[in-house]
């Protein structure tokens, strides 16, 4: 915890932009990875919003990045574990693994911007 709170004090608003711009990079990777691949019914309605949202934030941090003539980071490569779309239960795991990264990164940046 000590290493992440004198990583986090470096930081900038402008790390933290980026940060979360790779964030919605991963979260829309996945969820449109979900979307297309095996899901189904309530499953595939669920996933639906998270993708959207995801999607959405990407230009308006973009935007932000780019009015302060930040350079907005680049999107990934993202490589998922192979076979991690091959069913519904590879993907909630995978979800598992990233869900809670990506949750609770706002609350733990807010302080800092």
């Amino acid at each position: 915890m000590l290493i992440s709170r004198k990583a986090s004090a470096r930081s900038t608003d402008l790390d933290i932009a980026n940060f979360a711009l790779i964030l919605d990079y991963l979260g829309a990777e996945y969820y449109g990875l979900a979307l297309a691949g095996v899901l189904s019914g309530d499953a595939l309605s669920v996933d639906t919003n998270p993708y959207d949202h995801k999607v959405r934030h990407m230009d308006p941090i973009i935007g932000l990045l780019e009015s302060t003539r930040a350079t907005p980071v680049a999107k990934p490569e993202v490589v998922f574990p192979e076979g991690a779309s091959a069913s519904q239960t590879g993907l909630r795991e995978l979800a598992a693994t990233f869900e809670p990264l990506d949750l609770g990164a706002y609350p733990g940046a807010a302080p800092l911007i």
